[in-house]
């Protein structure tokens, strides 16, 4: 089996594209929660970028297994402070690199001469401060627009100077798989006793990972990926999630060997960390870690993912540890199995045969009059449909307003008839209803809230939000999704709803 080696440039990718700031912290935080996922190499920055990335890459190294790359041009000053950075880590390695196509060349005022003399120069440079160890990576930006006997001398000059490892940049998604087998084989076949191949593929045409897996079957040695929600830049790079799980579903076809510490399991809490310390989320039908790749709408689907779930997922919520609850997203497609079952498990309750004509009937009635099925117009359905349904959270009403000290005071009132009520003051509207509530009903700060979406729904006459809770007790999930015209009104009926059922499942009464 070939191995293959992760080369993760998350950190640096991201940071160059999103808005968030780039802290030592974060760089940190995230670098280490890849390094328990065991990627075997990963890039922070530019050492020579700022004092804050300087100090992002020596903290890396200090806490990580992966070995840490500082990246740098090919010119003394860049190079000269990567080695700061990196100079008493027991290991050093450094990526630098140089703009090789057309257009580049002329940014840069080279002709192809001068940049050979340069490749030659850093590249030869950088392993003599590296104290002649194969720990020099070249790349030569711009690969795929680069005339190709060009790009080849490039590739030769860089081996010959001791460069480590090439790595191949698609810069600007130039490339097509079958383009980027044949150079991988090319370059294969005129250093491959020299050097190590890496790969490096943009997704502006959206051929980023098809890419990175046409260079895998062309025996690459290292892959260049970002991991999921740090897609940057622009249009993102080539997705880790995605490539692994080809790798792993399909080993019959890649013949691939990963480092044995990744695990398919890891995929989803990886993800969720990561949006948890960068605030970015991921696409709802993202592939794989999207929360609503493994949701099915209609009937066919509900009907046979219950009796058979790899009918329709050939990757199971449960081999990414994508912890959920049966969908109960309701449309004018489900069908009668789905909807009796979607009953059954959200309420309790056990539709008749002889019920569930009539309550299928009154079932499309509501569809056509609503552009969303909530769980609560099933509730109504059912009282209507003479169901007693008990709630076990009641707000009698609620109020928010700015305290004196501009801070908000949310006011739910529980009963009228007692008076009872709690007030909870906090920063945000959202997390001082959620507040008041568990100060009722979970005393015992059992209850976690481990996702919180809002989305968006407009017409040129309305805009509406529609807000997706996730809720955790013991090791059980409760899924929640509400919609209104107030964003505070539609989170407090989702995490009303949330905790309404897991009172009655505790018995807390």
């Amino acid at each position: 089996m070939w191995k293959i080696e992760i080369f993760d440039t998350s950190l640096r990718d991201w940071f160059q594209w999103s808005r968030k700031i780039a802290r030592v912290e974060d760089n940190v935080n995230i670098a280490t929660a890849m390094d328990n996922f065991w990627v075997d190499m990963i890039e922070v920055w530019f050492a020579r970028s700022s004092k804050e990335d300087f100090d992002a890459i020596k903290q890396v190294w200090e806490l990580v297994n992966a070995r840490v790359f500082s990246l740098s041009r090919a010119n003394k000053i860049d190079i000269d402070e990567s080695y700061k950075a990196i100079s008493t880590a027991n290991s050093k390695w450094i990526h630098t690199f140089i703009w090789t196509s057309p257009s580049h060349r002329e940014k840069l005022n080279k002709n192809k001469e001068k940049i050979l003399e340069a490749i030659k120069k850093y590249v030869d440079y950088t392993y003599e401060k590296m104290k002649w160890k194969w720990v020099v990576m070249f790349s030569p930006e711009d690969a795929l627009r680069t005339e190709y006997d060009f790009l080849m001398q490039t590739i030769e000059i860089a081996a010959k100077y001791w460069a480590w490892t090439v790595n191949i940049p698609d810069t600007v998604w130039f490339a097509q798989a079958e383009e980027i087998k044949t150079l991988i084989k090319d370059v294969r076949s005129m250093v491959w006793d020299k050097i190590a191949i890496s790969i490096h593929t943009h997704n502006d045409l959206w051929n980023a990972s098809p890419n990175s897996l046409a260079a895998i079957e062309a025996w690459v040695n290292i892959v260049q990926w970002t991991f999921p929600p740090l897609f940057w830049e622009r249009a993102w790079n080539a997705d880790l999630v995605q490539i692994i799980a080809n790798l792993i579903k399909r080993q019959d076809y890649y013949n691939v060997e990963l480092n044995d510490k990744i695990v398919l399991e890891n995929l989803y809490p990886l993800v969720s960390k990561i949006s948890e310390i960068t605030w970015d989320s991921l696409p709802e039908k993202y592939p794989i870690v999207g929360r609503w790749v493994h949701t099915h709408w209609s009937w066919i689907h509900h009907d046979w993912v219950n009796k058979r779930s790899d009918t329709y997922e050939i990757l199971s919520p449960e081999e990414i540890w994508l912890k959920r609850e049966q969908s109960f997203f309701l449309t004018n497609l489900s069908w009668r199995s789905g909807i009796k079952n979607a009953i059954k498990k959200y309420f309790l309750i056990e539709l008749k045969e002889e019920d569930m004509d009539n309550f299928y009937k009154r079932f499309l009635t509501c569809t056509r009059n609503n552009d969303y099925i909530e769980m609560d117009n099933i509730r109504e359905l059912l009282i209507d449909y003479w169901y007693k349904l008990k709630r076990n959270v009641v707000i009698d009403d609620y109020d928010i307003h700015l305290s004196y000290w501009k801070k908000v005071l949310a006011r739910a009132v529980f009963d009228w008839n007692i008076s009872e009520h709690i007030v909870w003051e906090w920063v945000w509207p959202v997390d001082a209803i959620f507040n008041v509530i568990r100060q009722k009903y979970d005393k015992n700060d059992e209850v976690e809230l481990i996702d919180f979406t809002i989305d968006a729904l407009w017409k040129k006459s309305s805009v509406s939000s529609k807000v997706y809770i996730k809720l955790k007790i013991d090791d059980k999930i409760y899924e929640e999704e509400a919609i209104h015209g107030d964003i505070v009104k539609a989170s407090l009926k989702a995490f009303v709803n949330g905790m309404d059922r897991i009172i009655r499942d505790k018995g807390w009464g």
